[in-house]
């Protein structure tokens, strides 16, 4: 009974509902919101930052005037004092430097909160303008589709929170102008995503435009998206496998075997050059149609020079046959399988060489 009463809280801590409860993570040097207010521009978005953090932790009274400072003799305001110099901290660290010297001296939570607001609060017609300028500059460029995308959303958002819309007071009908207004603003908004993307999305544009009913904005961002992540897939570089680098080996060593069995022991030609005699070893003709071995055409003259072209040699295992009288020639060293290079004086031949 006695270690029940000793671990039981002290009468004086306010329970876990109550506005006036701070855990242990309610410290002085707590920063509600991650960007810090510097000028007017920033103020709604940081004004609604704020609120949300302070609705979280249940201490949203202590700036809207929800929950004043009691009264001297209520048991309450030991625990709101403590409560409003650590809102005052967090308001503090919130804003930037200059703008925190200014307000070092307020004595609530609640005098900082009026004060930011009268300063830096504005009328609705130059925020509107001004997010319509941004809305209608801002352009895909060099980011990627979920960069534009958040950086539009955002600015739409404050668009919408800023812009009344017109809503029904009979309360008795079934126009649904809310859920109306909703989607000429969305189709508003879907316009202009589309507008700001790159030319490279220019398929994808025409045919969500040419649909009959336009789909909303999340509808939107997901097919351009999926349409940018398979141009990314086809614009990737192909890479072959090992395996079919070696499985075209066996094809090379066939065609270094076919230039080795070759009848032809020379310089090597390519695959497409023009045909080749295998009798007098000249380009231009088969055997089928060579001169030497078929006869000359009448009124055939023969060719001055030869073609610079060099002649092959033919690899036979047949000696070659050959007469001849007073020639003068080195002296023919013949192997089975090669040929000797005769240089005979063409002036003494009087009957051609015949391989064949």
């Amino acid at each position: 009974m006695a270690e029940a009463q000793a671990a039981a809280p002290p009468a004086d801590v306010p329970p876990p509902d109550s506005p006036y409860y701070l855990s242990s993570g309610d410290q002085m040097n707590l920063v509600l919101v991650s960007d810090r207010l510097t000028d007017a521009l920033d103020y709604n978005s940081w004004c609604c930052s704020v609120t949300m953090a302070l609705e979280g932790r249940n201490k949203l009274g202590f700036v809207d005037g929800s929950l004043p400072k009691p009264a001297e003799t209520d048991p309450n305001l030991k625990h709101w004092l403590r409560n409003n110099a650590i809102i005052k901290s967090w308001l503090l660290n919130s804003v930037s430097k200059t703008i925190t010297i200014s307000l070092m001296y307020a004595k609530s939570a609640r005098d900082i909160w009026l004060n930011l607001g009268t300063r830096f609060h504005q009328k609705n017609a130059p925020k509107l303008y001004a997010i319509r300028r941004k809305l209608r500059s801002l352009k895909q460029g060099s980011m990627d589709v979920g960069n534009y995308y958040t950086r539009l959303i955002t600015l739409w958002e404050e668009l919408k929170n800023l812009q009344s819309t017109p809503y029904c007071t009979c309360g008795g009908c079934h126009c649904e102008a809310d859920h109306r207004w909703f989607e000429f603003f969305e189709s508003t908004f879907v316009i202009d995503f589309l507008y700001g993307l790159n030319d490279s999305f220019e398929t994808v544009r025409d045919q969500i435009i040419m649909m009959d009913k336009v789909p909303d904005l999340e509808k939107t961002y997901s097919i351009v998206s999926q349409y940018e992540q398979q141009k990314l897939i086809k614009n990737q570089p192909i890479q072959e496998s090992v395996v079919f680098n070696i499985a075209e080996q066996p094809q090379i060593v066939n065609q270094q075997k076919d230039q080795i069995v070759a009848a032809v022991s020379g310089p090597q030609f390519k695959n497409k050059q023009r045909p080749l005699c295998t009798h007098c070893a000249l380009y231009g003709h088969t055997i089928h149609k060579c001169y030497k071995l078929h006869g000359y055409p009448p009124g055939y003259r023969h060719p001055s020079s030869q073609s610079n072209e060099q002649r092959p040699q033919f690899v036979t295992n047949q000696q070659p046959k050959t007469t001849y009288q007073n020639q003068k020639f080195s002296a023919p060293i013949y192997q089975k399988g090669t040929i000797a290079n005769i240089s005979a004086s063409q002036s003494t031949i009087k009957s051609p060489i015949n391989y064949f």
